[in-house]
Order: structure tokens, then sequence, then C-alpha cells
């Protein structure tokens, strides 16, 4: 296995491949949208990317790096692997980041957000809040949140949180159910 980070801009024929290696890991789901990243090539051009090949030199795990004003920074975007690989490959690529990161100079490692995976967790949670928690648990299917948080867990990140405001006679369904619609929106 080949890890490589790469800069902008980026040839037709190697957005083609991580398209096809993006295409294969969302099968039949949409792109989600907002609070995680898409596949866009324009996007995609704006920052490095981070890429494993295997030994027939064919790309089979890549990851975005989001671009950030804050130099001591580095966070991870999109992230995007065949099918057929195993979690310790995945494991291999975050640890490989790490490393390039650490090279290059920064001292944060950014792993994104886990949207929407802890809903109704905290003690102090309103009553609408728990029973929202239970309904994305039950509906997890839609987007495996709560799966991307227990994968990012084992590296012992640190959250942050980041909060849903919404006026107090407004319904929280209704903004959850807004904040689902921007989320998985088709473009």
């Amino acid at each position: 296995m080949i890890f490589e980070v790469l800069y902008p801009p980026f040839s037709n024929s190697l957005l083609a491949e991580l398209k096809a290696v993006s295409d294969e890991w969302l099968g039949d789901r949409n792109e989600m949208h907002f609070s995680v990243g898409q596949f866009d090539n324009f996007y995609l051009n704006q920052a490095p990317i981070a890429i494993i090949k295997n030994n027939d030199n064919k790309v089979i795990a890549f990851s975005s790096i989001m671009p950030v004003c804050e130099h001591e920074t580095i966070s991870v975007d999109l992230i995007r692997w065949k099918l057929d690989i195993d979690v310790p490959l995945m494991d291999g690529l975050y640890l490989k980041m790490l490393l390039w990161a650490k090279e290059q100079g920064y001292s944060k490692f950014n792993m994104g957000m886990a949207t929407l995976s802890n809903v109704g967790q905290v003690q102090f949670s309103f009553y609408g809040e728990r029973i929202a928690g239970r309904v994305f648990e039950h509906f997890n299917g839609l987007y495996r949140f709560q799966g991307l948080r227990k994968y990012k867990e084992k590296f012992k990140p640190e959250w942050e949180p980041r909060f849903l405001v919404y006026r107090k006679h407004h319904s929280l369904w209704l903004s959850m159910l807004k904040v689902m619609h921007v989320i998985r929106k088709k473009k």
C-alpha cells in the first residue's frame, strides 16, 4: 500500500478515479451536505488530498483535507474508500495523515463532525431533545452519524459541541427536519 498527499490542481483522470471510489462508497445513498463534505471537482481542487493506492497503483481510499484559515489545524473533510477495504486500512489512512500533518508543522488534527450523534444524550437535555435522540437512534440508516462518532472515538478526540439554536415557540421536530433536509438535499 502506498500513501501520498497530492496537491492541486488535479488531473481529470485522478478526479475520475476518486469519483469512482466515492460512487462505490456511496452505493445507493445520496451525498450529504452542509456539515459533511461531498464530492465536487471544484471543491476538491482547493486543497490537498490524501490517498492510499494498492499494489496495482489504483486509488482505494482518499480523504480531502479541508482548507483551514488557522495554520495550526488541519481538518479532514470528505473521506471515502472502496467497499472491499478493511477498517484497519482506514485507521492507517488516518494515522498516515496525522503523521503527515505533524511533519508539516500542524499541532491539531480536526476529524470533522459526527452530526446529530449526541442529540439528547446530555444529562440536562430537554424532554424533546431526548425524544429526538431516540428517533435518530432508530432511523440511523439515514446516515450513520453514531457509527461515525463511534469510529472516531478510537482516536480519543476532544469533542467540541455544536448547537442547533431554534426559537422557543418553534417546534424542535420541525427544526430537526429542516436540518436533515439541508444535509440530505440533492444538488
